[in-house]
């Protein structure tokens, strides 16, 4: 897990530092939305109430 971390920081620095525009923190953000929502429902369907 703290290999993927990595890979994510170093992917989304290179990503920061060679474009100046809004989509790579949008992109980012919308990346680590989607992350914690299927995260989300996947720990809620292997675990329902």
């Amino acid at each position: 897990m703290a290999r993927e971390g990595l890979e994510s920081v170093f992917f989304l620095l290179a990503a920061f530092t060679q474009d100046v525009g809004y989509a790579p923190p949008i992109g980012a953000v919308l990346g680590l939305a989607t992350r914690v929502v299927l995260g989300m429902l996947l720990y809620w369907g292997r675990y329902p109430s």
